[in-house]
C-alpha cells in the first residue's frame, strides 16, 4: 500500500506540474487544449491501472479510492487554473466584440476604439464594471453620439443602481435603456419610481432633445432620492 500510495503521489506532482507548463506556455490556445486534453486522459488511464493493482493485491484497501480522491485535488486545480486562463480569453474575446460593436455604430474604426477606451478608463472609478458600461453606451449610442451627454446617461445609470445595488448593474442598465424609450414599466418595477411620463420622453428623444431628456429624468431621480 506505502508503494501504491508513493506512486499516486509522484504522479500526481507530474501531472500538475505538467498542467502548470501547459497554462504558462506561449502556445496557441488550440494547442494547450488538446495538450491539456492529453495528459487529463493518461492521468486518468494510469490512475485507474493504480487502483485496479491495488485492489487485486491486496485486502483491507477499501480506502484507496477516496484517498486517490483527494489527492488527485491536486489535479483538480491544475484544470481550474486552465479553466480561469480560458476564461481570460473568452473576456478578451468579448472586449474585441465590444469595440468592434462600437466601431460598426460610429461607422469609424478610431471613433470606435476612442470610446472604447473611454468605458475602459471611466470603469476605473465606478461602481459598473467595463461590460456594463460598455452595454449600456451601445444602447445609448442609438439617441446620442455626444461624449458629454453619453456620460451624463451613464451617471444617471450609477445613481439607479445606487438607489438599489440588489437591482443590479445591469438591472440599472436594462431599466434605464427602458425608460428612454418611453417605457416606464422596469424603472417602476425594479426602483420604485412612479409618476414619470413616458410620453414626455417618447417626446423629447423623437424630437432629438436628449439633454432635455436628460434633464427631466435628472428631477425626477433627485425626487425619488436617487441623488448624484
Amino acid at each position: 500500500m506505502a508503494n501504491t500510495l508513493e506512486a499516486v503521489f509522484r504522479l500526481t506532482d507530474q501531472y500538475t506540474a505538467t498542467m502548470k507548463k501547459i497554462i504558462s506556455s506561449s502556445d496557441s490556445y488550440e494547442k494547450r487544449v488538446k495538450q491539456a486534453e492529453k495528459a487529463t486522459e493518461a492521468f486518468n488511464k494510469r490512475m485507474g491501472k493504480m487502483k485496479d493493482s491495488a485492489n487485486s493485491g491486496a485486502t483491507g484497501l477499501s480506502s484507496l479510492t477516496g484517498k486517490i480522491t483527494k489527492l488527485a485535488s491536486a489535479a483538480y486545480l491544475g484544470k481550474k487554473a486552465l479553466e480561469l486562463m480560458f476564461s481570460a480569453i473568452k473576456t478578451g474575446a468579448q472586449a474585441q466584440v465590444q469595440e468592434t460593436t462600437f466601431q460598426a455604430l460610429l461607422n469609424n474604426a478610431k471613433a470606435g476604439t476612442a470610446l472604447y477606451r473611454y468605458v475602459g478608463e471611466y470603469a476605473k472609478t465606478s461602481a459598473l464594471s467595463k461590460a456594463d458600461l460598455a452595454n449600456a453606451t451601445t444602447s445609448f449610442l442609438s439617441y446620442t453620439r455626444d461624449i458629454d451627454q453619453i456620460e451624463k446617461l451613464i451617471q444617471l445609470t450609477e445613481r439607479l443602481y445606487a438607489k438599489d445595488p440588489t437591482q443590479g448593474a445591469s438591472g440599472a442598465v436594462f431599466a434605464l435603456k427602458e425608460v428612454l424609450s418611453g417605457d416606464t414599466m422596469s424603472i417602476k418595477d425594479r426602483f420604485n419610481m412612479s409618476g414619470i411620463s413616458g410620453a414626455k420622453i417618447r417626446e423629447l428623444t423623437n424630437a432629438g432633445d436628449i439633454e432635455g431628456t436628460i434633464s427631466y429624468l435628472d428631477q425626477v431621480f433627485n425626487k425619488f432620492g436617487a441623488t448624484q
